[in-house]
């Protein structure tokens, strides 16, 4: 491909002329299709570029959805639900929850102040169905179905409300079974670790429901180029570009006329900002996740992180969002640190989301399946495990747990073809409707049926298209094929974390805005980590106050933090880096961080061949450059520190600090020597 520097569609300097052949190239057909996902164990494409003609072999045998059907019925349908019911009325729809038919009674119990909200709104269609009523192992939409007596076709909301939450883990009620109730109905999902991040939620919900949140109508859109990354290039340039006009273009205004409201235009338009290319680093989206410049409505579009399973961060940081921190394919190689990505743990305690709804475009933005789910394409001949378990998202859990509402993401991977099409340029008419609605103030299980709608259509023509090829192998350009077939996936594979009945609190014309309210939430990834084994969390002056007689490695960590060594390591490294490229910085900043972690585990020759999934973390530490320390202290069953694992741990943090300060020194000597070597 022709040498382009894509930052500077970002600062004007380029004539149209250029620019057009620039994106003619990389939609040329003979182009390899480059998909998103980046895996953080090597640096590489999650599935690797492929032709045109390759991905027509990938998905040829792609099977018939089973509810094919109901999507054909969905085309034929006015309406998702039976008139004359209004979807945006919780009165008129309903609203219902369902919980595994073994789940646990105290989960109920910590969601009372949500499920109390919404029964006074949805009335006599408020539903629960809980214990036998609830989701059984194995049920299938159209088994729970007959079990309830609920029909097919239109939600009729005195059957099962339009509005369904689903509380329980992707292991407890599966993923196939929301896509397939997702059909016809707003369906969402929430799963937590902890009783605690239930009744987070809960309050957080209803705090937005009474009012006593109202936020600026402010919307951002982060937009990740990173570069030599055509998939990113390519959202840059026809997805958040073309999304952000189109939307300024058609401020959400018109409801508001209709209902005589004669305010200034002016105080009913949304503030659209959009962040692109240098301007998407981890410390900007952190200013957009609980910073100063958290906005009502976010939007992402990025890599998302995915890990190979046995890898001990692809639990909490699969989905997470590459920033433009990655320097690219083509400069970047190997493990790729946490300083590129922004993941769940990236949330503090301090962190305000109130009323917040985000759509994160990545892979595994919202969750992760147990098995690929895609296996052909990305070149295997069977599905094979992915992952220990099906599991949400870190980050939209974590959204969540800090007083976020809802979160539109990907189970699985994210198609980039699917807002695009070789030819016809950007194709964002689904998101820009989506996105409007939500900008009105409509539910966001509501705004789906946009990708409900697109999901139907598609998988009708893709059986088509693939029953013909069959008879005809020139039937339909390979481009073409996949430009459906991706935007099919896409459109299937959305699911919302959150209440479906959620909507964003923003301001009206006559309301003044309210600042996020303080709700006491806590740390999702602190108390994830206190409820795995009733570790206590403390500063390092709390552990020493209430632990006098336990050994304390305060010595060791600020040998470890030495000024003299490291600023020696540095200056030799900075120098060295500057001849040699990004690469060697990055592992540098590397060195600053020390983590030691220590598992228990009742399944040793499991641990023998890489198999984390039964082991459980008991102690941890990590230790900072400048002295700052996070510490997790195990807890003995029955009460106060277990000493016997805190000493094997300390004895570790000793030894790995030990081995840490060698290695420092090593690493420093090397590139003095080297430097020198390359000095004429």
């Amino acid at each position: 491909m022709t040498e382009f520097d894509v930052t500077r569609i970002f600062t004007n300097d380029v004539d149209a002329g250029e620019l057009e052949a620039y994106y003619a190239e990389l939609l040329r057909e003979d182009q390899p299709l480059v998909f998103n996902g980046i895996n953080g164990a090597t640096g590489e494409y999650g599935v690797a570029p492929m032709s045109g003609k390759a991905l027509l072999g990938a998905i040829k045998d792609t099977p018939k959805p089973a509810n094919l059907g109901e999507l054909k019925g969905k085309q034929t349908a006015a309406f998702p639900i039976k008139p004359p019911n209004d979807p945006t009325d919780l009165a008129q729809a309903g609203w219902a929850v369902i919980f595994p038919a073994k789940g646990d009674p105290a989960v109920k119990e910590a969601l009372t102040e949500l499920l109390k909200l919404r029964e006074e709104q949805a009335g006599e269609r408020f539903r629960v169905l809980e214990g036998a009523a609830g989701y059984r192992p194995g049920e299938s939409k159209a088994d729970f179905f007959r079990r309830h007596r609920v029909g097919e076709g239109p939600a009729d909301p005195v059957q099962l409300p339009y509005y369904v939450l689903l509380v329980g883990s992707p292991e407890e009620i599966p993923y196939e079974f929301q896509y397939q109730l997702d059909v016809m109905r707003g369906v969402g999902r929430i799963h937590f670790d902890t009783l605690q991040e239930y009744a987070n939620y809960a309050r957080g919900v209803a705090v937005v429901e009474r009012g006593e949140v109202r936020l600026p109508r402010q919307a951002g859109f982060f937009g990740v180029t990173n570069p030599g990354d055509r998939a990113t290039e390519l959202s840059s340039q026809y997805l958040m570009r073309p999304l952000v006009n189109q939307l300024k273009a058609q401020q959400p205004i018109e409801r508001w006329v209709r209902q005589g409201n004669t305010k200034a235009q002016e105080l009913l338009d949304w503030q659209f900002d959009l962040y692109m290319a240098e301007q998407t680093t981890k410390a900007q989206l952190q200013r957009l996740l609980g910073g100063d410049q958290t906005p009502a409505l976010l939007f992402t579009a990025s890599h998302g992180m995915e890990f190979p399973m046995g890898d001990r961060r692809q639990i909490p940081h699969q989905g997470a969002l590459l920033c433009q921190n990655w320097p690219g394919p083509q400069q970047w190689r190997g493990d790729i640190p946490q300083d590129f990505y922004f993941a769940g743990d990236d949330l503090t305690a301090e962190t305000r989301l109130q009323g917040l709804i985000a759509f994160f475009f990545a892979c595994f933005g919202a969750g992760t399946p147990h098995l690929d789910q895609f296996a052909k394409q990305a070149h295997k001949t069977e599905r094979e495990q992915i992952a220990p378990h099906n599991f949400l998202g870190a980050l939209p859990q974590s959204i969540l747990s800090h007083g976020g509402l809802a979160v539109l993401g990907h189970v699985e991977r994210a198609w980039g073809y699917s807002f695009i099409s070789p030819g016809a340029g950007a194709q964002t008419g689904v998101f820009e409707g989506t996105l409007l609605q939500l900008l009105r103030g409509d539910p966001v299980g509501w705004v789906t049926e946009n990708l409900n709608m697109k999901y139907a259509d598609l998988a009708t023509e893709l059986v088509n298209d693939l029953e013909e090829l069959e008879w005809d192998e020139n039937y339909i350009n390979p481009y073409d094929l996949a430009q459906k077939w991706t935007a099919h996936n896409d459109a299937r594979n959305y699911v919302i974390i959150g209440d479906p009945a959620a909507r964003i609190p923003f301001a009206r014309p006559d309301e003044t805005p309210l600042k996020r309210p303080d709700l006491g939430v806590i740390s999702a990834a602190v108390e994830s980590a206190v409820s795995q084994e009733a570790a206590a969390t403390h500063t390092e002056a709390e552990l020493q106050d209430e632990f006098r007689d336990v050994p304390f490695a305060t010595d060791a960590a600020l040998e470890f933090s030495t000024r003299a060594q490291f600023n020696s390591l540095q200056n030799s490294v900075n120098t060295f880096v500057n001849q040699l490229g990004a690469a060697l910085q990055a592992a540098a900043r590397d060195l600053t961080t020390l983590t030691v972690e220590t598992y228990t585990t009742d399944d040793l020759p499991a641990a023998s061949r890489g198999d984390e999934s039964q082991a459980r973390l008991r102690a941890l530490t990590h230790i900072d450059f400048d002295g700052d320390m996070k510490v997790f202290v195990p807890e003995a069953r029955e009460g106060g520190v277990d000493t016997a694992l805190w000493d094997i741990h300390l004895q570790m943090v000793k030894e790995a600090q030990a081995n840490r300060a060698q290695f420092l020194q090593a690493v420093a000597e090397m590139a003095t020597n080297l430097l020198g070597s390359l000095t004429p």
